[in-house]
């Protein structure tokens, strides 16, 4: 929920500066990605691979060329379980793993005038993780606590999170625009990175006159 009220606000200070700055278009919609978390040395984690990460974004377009915005994000990581303890005699679980997402993005839409149109992009804001820790058999929390400093029950985690874009956007109707490109999240920063093929669409409002 915090996630949700930042992104919100976010938004709600652009479309505010829009209207003493001249903003042109206003556009809301919605992207839907393949994801995977990043795994230490490697882009992806092998086991947290074809991800699905979705969200509504809201922007402002100023000039035809710069959008700013807001956006949320959520997805559903795969649980794991490892073996730890004298002979791998007891295991631990992480469950219910969820991560949202909300984002402060500037987007640069090049080729003015074209239809189809390349853009860059970058992101700032916060990631927030949930999941669930239990183990097995009874008795099992001191040793987890020893081996991997884990506690049972319910853990929730929150970092900086910043991005960089690039892909393709395009219009189909004068009021509807499809994007679609390659979105990463905190290169190269282990488990907090997330690499996303997205594709969405928005539908625009354009200020009289613009």
């Amino acid at each position: 929920m915090t996630a949700v009220r930042s992104s919100i606000a976010s938004v709600l200070i652009a479309l505010c500066c829009a209207s003493t700055a001249g903003a042109q278009t206003f556009e809301a919609g919605a992207t839907i990605a393949a994801s995977c978390q990043g795994g230490g040395a490697t882009l992806c984690d092998a086991t947290q691979t074809d991800l699905a990460t979705f969200g509504p974004y809201a922007s402002v377009w100023f000039r035809d060329f710069i959008e700013v915005g807001g956006r949320v994000a959520w997805l559903e990581r795969r649980d794991f379980s490892r073996g730890f303890g004298i002979a791998f005699g007891s295991t631990y679980f992480i469950t219910e793993r969820t991560r949202t997402i909300g984002q402060g993005e500037v987007v640069w839409h090049l080729l003015r005038g074209k239809r189809v149109r390349l853009m860059v992009g970058a992101g700032v804001g916060r990631y927030w993780d949930r999941e669930l820790i239990t183990c097995r058999p009874a008795g099992c929390e001191p040793g987890l606590i020893a081996a991997y400093g884990l506690t049972t029950g319910p853990a929730r985690d929150s970092q900086f999170d910043q991005s960089i874009l690039v892909g393709l956007s395009a219009m189909l109707h004068p009021r509807l625009r499809i994007r679609a490109g390659w979105r990463y999240h905190n290169p190269l920063a282990g488990d907090a990175a997330l690499p996303e093929l997205f594709i969405g669409g928005g539908f625009l409002l354009r200020k009289e006159g613009a």
